[in-house]
């Protein structure tokens, strides 16, 4: 008998992450919010289906892929009834650039082991110090004045260090930050 599906603690789990992945792509917060609702009552209306078993559906990449399709067709919507004046010009190149990456998405990835993987040997690439305070940061929830504190650096430091550790790890993993950005959330 299948495991059955525990709708709260996916939700808990993953809401915060797919609206992050679906505001990278949709660039405002009611519509980001709208996508995952409508992709969330979805997984909800077919959660007897669902289990959590290896060999039947992976709900992250099914998760992923709603999400992908709800954020291309809005940004098709909006560039279909785009009115275009001088003013909207901006907005409509946004939202091809956007459309053009999501369409090109490929949600067929690895699994999150794999992903924590390539973060890890991301991570081990920046300098030391650098490395020590993004793990006290974004890993371990340490603020950032607490960590100036424990270290002995002024919170300019920590906050230089920081940002050097956002430039490295987006060069580094930039082929992956959509996906990191859905599983990890932390870059």
């Amino acid at each position: 008998m299948a495991n059955p599906f525990d709708y709260k603690s996916f939700y808990v789990t993953w809401y915060s992450r797919a609206k992050a992945f679906a505001l990278e792509f949709v660039g405002n917060q009611h519509d980001a919010e709208e996508i995952i609702q409508e992709v969330f009552l979805g997984i909800y209306e077919k959660r007897q289906f669902l289990s959590l078993e290896s060999g039947g559906i992976n709900l992250t990449a099914y998760l992923l892929t709603s999400i992908k399709n709800r954020c291309l067709n809005l940004l098709k919507s909006r560039l279909n009834r785009k009115v275009l004046h001088i003013d909207d010009q901006e907005q409509v190149f946004i939202d091809r650039i956007s459309l053009q990456a999501l369409e090109q998405f490929d949600t067929d990835f690895p699994d999150q082991d794999v992903i924590e993987a390539r973060l890890k040997t991301a991570l081990d690439k920046l300098p030391d110090r650098c490395r020590q305070i993004f793990v006290m940061n974004k890993i371990n929830g340490i603020k950032q004045k607490d960590i100036a504190s424990s270290l002995g650096l002024s919170v300019n430091t920590v906050e230089s260090q920081m940002a050097i550790a956002y430039k490295k790890l987006r060069e580094e993993l930039r082929d992956c930050l959509p996906i990191l950005l859905f599983l990890i959330n932390i870059i």
